[in-house]
């Protein structure tokens, strides 16, 4: 694991900085010991963070808090109808079928063009799947991984330098992304770097160092007590792999099935040879765009020329419309910044504060920390429908409370952000 098991969009570190948690202790470790320690453990108040509920069952773990942030922005996303950062999504539809229930079409509308379909995710940024591609692998013995000055013998900032063999160029900045040794999934990206930069020879990437604590050691079973993972010892890996992650064009972003349909007699003719059954006729092809933000993508039968590198619309490879129809592409909104490659996180800040104080609202245990935070904390939790005897009382409107969210402090905050935005318009049939 990384940081948890659950991939989010608003990643851990992120809600640790808006939440002003201390990003060392977060990741389950501290500095104690030394001439001069460095993110010590604070007298009389132990704020470290541990990855499993199961380790210190009376406080919030990063799993837990992991899952409450996902399923905010689900709700979150369920409510604007895209995603809140880029997403790639597979989905399988119905193909548009004409009114008339005996009519086979040929996959044209009223005014001769394609049939559409409304996708489940608006603000599509490109149609196509996600394709990774190993820049390298970066070790501490082959000089690749290098650790800055140490503070007090602690190492401080990890510099990533990998050749430049697939010739990109600064464009592709915001596409190279840092896996934890052997992987290449969400759940094992290494969020949050501080610099990416192309040059015409090198990869360069930086990271905080306790963006490289060993996710093995921040799950290991206690034995013996639970102990701190000490910055003094051996606790960052010295082994991760870049990867440029990028949309491919050249795989089919469409895919379109018929069922098998009785031809002869033969078929249903006992003791007769029969006709192939349960199996689909499948033929692949590309999705266009007939509107972005509000998700209404054309699926078309295409073949790749791999010469001039461009799909070549085809006809059906049976002579009426397919039944279900496959597609694949990428979705969800963009910080500006980001746009302008100023950042590397796409999740906008409007976002990332509305999720964090939703998710922080609906976790129900203690937080591993004092003061600001538990302060901040059971403040987003007030149920603002409830007004208790000898209690606070809340005026606020019905519109807030009658929200999809919840009634909780948190979520009717993310309530009041969300709700000026124009939402995907309903998902009717589009032909």
């Amino acid at each position: 694991m990384t940081r948890a098991s659950t991939p989010t969009k608003l990643s851990l570190d992120r809600w640790a900085r808006i939440m002003g948690i201390d990003p060392v202790h977060f990741s389950q470790a501290q500095g104690s010991t030394g001439d001069a320690p460095i993110f010590p453990i604070r007298s009389g108040c132990s704020d470290v963070w541990w990855q499993q509920s199961y380790m210190r069952s009376d406080v919030i773990s990063r799993e837990d808090l992991a899952r409450a942030i996902y399923s905010a922005e689900q709700d979150i996303e369920d409510y604007l109808g895209f995603p809140v950062a880029p997403e790639w999504i597979v989905e399988v539809h119905d193909f548009p079928r004409s009114h008339r229930r005996t009519h086979f079409g040929i996959g044209s509308n009223t005014r001769w063009d394609r049939k559409s379909l409304i996708l489940k995710k608006g603000k599509v940024i490109a149609a196509g799947r996600r394709y990774t591609q190993l820049v390298g692998e970066a070790t501490v013995a082959g000089g690749t991984l290098v650790w800055g000055t140490p503070i007090d013998g602690v190492n401080t900032i990890a510099t990533i330098t990998l050749p430049n063999v697939h010739n990109y160029t600064a464009n592709s900045e915001r596409q190279i992304k840092v896996y934890f040794d052997g992987h290449d999934t969400r759940e094992w990206e290494i969020t949050d770097p501080i610099s990416i930069e192309i040059t015409a020879v090198s990869v360069i990437v930086t990271f905080n160092f306790w963006s490289l604590i060993d996710p093995d050691l921040q799950d290991v079973y206690p034995t013996s007590g639970l102990q701190a993972l000490n910055l003094y010892d051996a606790i960052t890996v010295d082994t991760v792999d870049v990867y440029r992650e990028y949309t491919d064009y050249s795989q089919h972003s469409s895919e379109f099935f018929w069922e098998p349909r009785v031809e002869t007699i033969t078929c249903n003719a006992c003791g007769g040879d029969g006709c192939i059954a349960c199996q689909l006729t499948v033929q692949c092809g590309c999705l266009y765009m007939r509107s972005i933000d509000r998700g209404i993508g054309v699926p078309t039968p295409a073949s790749w020329d791999t010469t001039n590198e461009r799909w070549n619309t085809d006809s059906f490879d049976l002579c009426y419309e397919p039944d279900q129809v496959k597609v694949w592409y990428l979705a969800g909104d963009m910080d500006d910044d980001y746009v302008n490659g100023i950042s590397f996180d796409p999740l906008k800040r409007t976002y990332a504060e509305a999720i964090a104080y939703m998710a922080t609202a609906r976790l129900e245990r203690n937080f591993c920390a004092c003061g600001a935070l538990t302060a901040l904390a059971t403040d987003l939790r007030l149920d603002l429908s409830r007004s208790d005897r000898g209690g606070p009382t809340f005026f606020i409107p019905d519109r807030d409370l009658d929200n999809p969210f919840g009634t909780r402090k948190g979520e009717v905050m993310a309530w009041r952000r969300f709700s000026k935005l124009t939402k995907k318009r309903p998902s009717v049939a589009v032909i």
